[in-house]
């Protein structure tokens, strides 16, 4: 009997769907946008050499970009500062203020901070939240649990006070509304505080040191250092002094030589006093004189010992008399005339009021070099000391 071959059946599968995979999430890394500064504040990225004004960074834009690096934020004495970003969050910073900041959306905010000093709020916070802020002392996690949450940070030293300002959060599981404060114990778990430090802070300041809308220009520029010292006449002493203060607490190698060089002399005054300081590292003075040797450059005279003389390291001596009435000869820089005569004045108590070192006259130098003659001939009195 003959046998059919065997056959093969093919049978159909249920095809079940597969669910369709869900789109990445997208994190937009938001730019903070300055709605008011008083004073100074400045702004640094890891592509930056140097500070620029907080108003140089309004070009920048939102964006998703995988990786995002924080920006570094710097408010300067008597200086404060509010931003905002598109979501909501608002950032306010306090006076002598060192922070970097990144705020993230996705699901969620994520405000990421690096506090290394001085006073800092972020509020508008959405409920679930995140704050995830390094501080010098501890690293701190909170989560906001509801709308509108609003907490500041208070960094001295080691010490790190933290207040809930507004709204409710989270820190692990402890719950903590506003109006509180945020302790640690000894052992690293935190508990609630009544003790909640002054927040005058978070207002902008009354009073400000300098006229603003001129202050606003400078904070637009990318080398603010150099725009701080643009002041002219026009402006008050009180801006002046400010600005030139502002601009070598920013970045003194830069700074002190273009203060020196100023035909301001509030400027060339700042500069004299920052070299005269003691309290300087060697690091630091090495670096601005190294600056200023362009400027030195067309004297002969020993102007870095005589800072040393100010400084306390080293003596007056009639010597040294005798090159600072070298120093105040019309041939001689600006700043070294400017140097030369101070120091004379400080030394022998003379006001040598007919001597201007911004114009000079024959008669002024003459007068000048002749009562130095007369103090260092041999038995006349000694120089009062230190200049």
């Amino acid at each position: 009997m003959h046998q059919a071959p065997d056959e093969v059946i093919e049978v159909e599968e249920d095809i079940i769907p597969r669910p369709p995979t869900p789109p990445a999430t997208v994190v937009r890394h938001e730019t903070l946008e300055w709605r008011q500064i008083v004073g100074i504040v400045v702004a640094s990225d890891s592509e930056s050499t140097g500070w620029r004004g907080a108003l140089a960074t309004a070009k920048l834009v939102d964006s998703t970009d995988a990786v995002a690096p924080p920006m570094t934020f710097r408010s300067l004495r008597e200086s404060w500062g509010q931003a905002g970003t598109a979501s909501g969050i608002d950032i306010t910073l306090g006076e002598e203020t060192l922070v970097s900041l990144a705020v993230e959306v996705a699901d969620i905010q994520t405000v990421r901070a690096n506090f290394e000093r001085g006073l800092l709020a972020i509020g508008g916070l959405s409920r679930e939240a995140v704050v995830q802020c390094e501080t010098t002392s501890m690293p701190i996690t909170l989560r906001s649990l509801a709308d509108g949450s609003r907490i500041a940070f208070i960094l001295s030293g080691d010490s790190t006070d933290v207040l809930v300002l507004a709204g409710e959060v989270a820190v692990g599981d402890l719950i903590v509304a506003a109006p509180a404060g945020i302790e640690w114990t000894s052992a690293g778990d935190a508990r609630i505080t009544s003790t909640v430090r002054p927040i005058d802070w978070l207002e902008a300041p009354a009073r400000i040191p300098a006229e603003q809308e001129w202050l606003n220009v400078c904070l637009a520029e990318a080398d603010i250092v150099s725009a701080l010292l643009q002041a002219d006449s026009g402006q008050s002493d009180r801006t002046l002094a400010a600005a030139v203060g502002w601009s070598i607490a920013l970045d003194a190698p830069q700074a002190v030589p273009l203060a020196a060089a100023s035909t301001e002399s509030a400027y060339r005054e700042a500069a004299l006093a920052w070299l005269s300081d003691a309290t300087h590292d060697a690091d630091q003075r090495a670096a601005v004189w190294n600056s200023l040797r362009p400027l030195l450059a067309e004297t002969e005279l020993s102007v870095a010992h005589w800072f040393e003389i100010a400084r306390g390291d080293a003596d007056v001596t009639p010597e040294i008399l005798q090159e600072l009435a070298l120093g105040v000869g019309r041939s001689e820089p600006l700043f070294v005339r400017h140097a030369a005569i101070r120091y004379l004045r400080e030394a022998t108590g003379q006001r040598f009021a007919s001597y201007d070192p911004e114009s000079p006259t024959q008669s002024a130098v003459a007068e000048v070099r002749a009562f130095v003659r007369q103090i260092t001939r041999p038995n006349m009195r000694q120089p009062r000391g230190r200049p």
